[in-house]
C-alpha cells in the first residue's frame, strides 16, 4: 500500500548572507557542524563544503556520517572535499578514509587555467555527488578561463545504487537550473559504470556566474499536460531482458532510447537502469521516475530483478504525473535548496512530502544563511 502524498510548498524568503556581516567575516573559529543531524550522511559534507568554500566560513565537522555504517568519510567523500579544496587553495585536516572529523578553511575560489580539472575518485563511488559538492563551487569561483567556462573530468561510478544517476543530473537537475535560474552546465558520458566498477568517465562543463549572481526559483504553478514520455534505458541485459523493458515501456505510450544499453548473451552478472521523463509542450520536465537493478544469476533471476526495478520506476512516475500540483520531484527536492539559499530573492516550489534528504539540506541552508523557510 503506498503512503499518502502530503502535497508540501517549501519556500526560502530573501536574506543576507552571513558572509556579509562583519562580525561573521571576523571570526576565526570554525563553524561546528553535527554530521550526525538528521539524515546523518555524505549530503552534510557536500553542502557544508560548498557553502564553506562559497561564503568563506571555516568549518569543522564532527561525527561524519554519524548515521552510517561504518561511519567516517568513504573515497568519494575524500576526493570530493579535496577537489573543492584544490579550487580555493583551503587548509584541510582530517581528509582521509574512515575520518569522523574534518575541519575545512577556505580561501578564494579561483580558475584561470583553460585545461580540464581531473578528479579519480578511485572506487565506484557516485560521480554525481562529487558533482553535487563542486557545482555550487565553479558557479561562483572567481575565473579567467576563455568563455568564463570549466571543464572538470570525473571518473568513478556512474550509476550507482543509492545515488543520482547522471542521467538524473544532465536529464532533470540541470535542465531545470538552466530553465529557472539561467545556470549553465552540462554532463557528457564518456564512459559508464555499474556495481562496483570504478572505470566510469564523466566531463561536466560549467559557466561561471561572473559575479552576478542568481536570482531566485519560482515553481508553484499547476503544470502544464504531459505533451511526450521517454525511457532512458542504461547498463546490459541479454537479448530477452532487453525486449521485455521495450515491450513494458512501450505499451504505456514511452518513447524508449536504448543508445546506452549493451545487449548480451549469457551474462552471469549485469545491471540494468531506467529514467522516466514526461515533458509538456515546452520540453520542460514535469514527471520523473527512476530505478537501477543489479544481479548476480547465482543468486538472482535477472528478469524478477529488472521486473521489480521497472514496476518501482513506475509507480514513482505515476504519483507524481497523476497529480499536477506536484512540480518539483522527490529526488530534485533537496538537490534545490542550496540554490535557492544562494539566490538573491525568495524562492519557492511545490513537491510531495519532504524528504529527510530535504530537510536536511535546509538546516544546511540555515546554518550558513540567514534564511526563513516555511513549509
Amino acid at each position: 500500500m503506498c503512503n499518502s502524498i502530503r502535497l508540501a510548498e517549501l519556500t526560502i524568503k530573501k536574506k543576507y548572507i552571513l558572509l556579509n556581516k562583519k562580525e561573521d567575516k571576523d571570526k576565526k573559529q570554525p563553524t561546528e557542524i553535527d554530521g550526525s543531524l538528521l539524515e546523518g550522511g555524505g549530503q552534510i559534507i557536500r553542502n557544508a563544503v560548498a557553502y564553506s568554500t562559497i561564503l568563506k566560513i571555516p568549518i569543522r565537522i564532527k561525527n561524519i556520517r554519524g548515521k552510517r555504517k561504518p561511519p567516517g568519510l568513504r573515497k568519494q567523500h575524500v576526493v570530493g572535499v579535496l577537489a573543492a579544496g584544490q579550487l580555493c587553495d583551503a587548509e584541510i585536516e582530517g581528509a582521509f578514509v574512515g575520518s569522523e572529523v574534518l575541519t575545512y578553511t577556505p580561501k578564494d575560489a579561483v580558475i584561470k587555467s583553460d585545461e580540464i580539472i581531473h578528479i579519480e575518485i578511485g572506487s565506484a563511488g557516485a560521480c554525481s555527488l562529487v558533482v553535487q559538492t563542486i557545482l555550487p563551487i565553479l558557479l561562483f569561483a572567481k575565473t579567467t578561463t576563455t568563455n568564463k567556462e570549466v571543464k572538470v573530468s570525473i571518473s568513478g561510478g556512474t550509476n550507482v545504487s543509492f545515488s543520482p544517476p547522471v542521467d538524473y543530473l544532465q536529464h532533470v537537475l540541470f535542465p531545470c537550473l538552466q530553465h529557472n535560474l539561467r545556470i549553465s552546465a552540462a554532463i557528457t558520458i564518456e564512459k559508464r559504470s555499474f556495481g562496483n566498477s570504478k572505470d566510469g568517465k564523466i566531463l561536466l562543463v560549467v559557466k561561471s556566474l561572473d559575479g552576478i549572481g542568481i536570482s531566485g526559483i519560482n515553481l508553484i504553478k499547476q503544470r502544464c499536460p504531459i505533451n511526450s514520455q521517454i525511457c532512458y534505458v542504461y547498463g546490459c541485459g541479454t537479448p530477452e531482458i532487453a525486449e521485455k523493458v521495450r515491450n513494458f515501456f512501450t505499451k504505456i505510450f514511452f518513447e524508449v532510447d536504448e543508445t546506452s544499453m549493451k545487449v548480451q548473451n549469457n551474462l552471469k552478472s549485469g545491471a540494468l537502469g531506467v529514467l522516466l521523463i514526461g515533458r509538456d509542450v515546452d520540453e520542460q520536465v514535469v514527471a520523473v521516475g527512476s530505478g537501477l537493478s543489479t544481479w548476480n544469476t547465482k543468486k538472482f533471476k535477472e528478469s524478477k530483478v529488472v521486473e521489480k526495478m521497472m514496476s518501482e520506476a513506475c509507480s514513482a512516475y505515476s504519483e507524481m504525473a497523476s497529480n499536477e500540483e506536484i512540480i518539483v520531484d522527490q529526488h530534485l527536492q533537496d538537490q534545490l535548496v542550496i540554490f535557492m539559499a544562494l539566490g538573491s530573492n525568495t524562492s519557492t516550489y511545490k513537491t510531495g512530502n519532504l524528504t529527510l534528504h530535504t530537510i536536511t539540506a535546509i538546516e544546511m541552508a540555515k546554518t550558513f544563511t540567514e534564511v526563513e523557510v516555511i513549509y
